[in-house]
């Protein structure tokens, strides 16, 4: 069992689930999730730039686990 953070409606949540990814592919989404929790601390603080940073961010790291899940391959960025 590994601990994934998991975005159910406006909440960012951790969650205990079946190991059925790579470990690589694991990182890159757990980082994604943490990128979006970090972005609506930074919404709070008003920190406009961080956020859409952060989000920003969270998108790109979201596909590079999904296109390593599906494809199973590396494309270095």
């Amino acid at each position: 069992m590994k601990t994934f953070i998991i975005l159910k409606g406006k909440r960012a949540i951790q969650e205990q689930r079946e190991d059925y990814m790579r470990k690589e592919t694991s990182n890159w989404w757990t980082q994604a999730g943490r990128d979006l929790i970090s972005a609506k601390n930074a919404l709070r603080s008003k920190d406009y730039y961080m956020v859409a940073f952060l989000c920003q961010q969270a998108v790109e790291k979201s596909l590079k686990a999904l296109i390593l899940h599906t494809k199973r391959k590396f494309y270095p960025s």
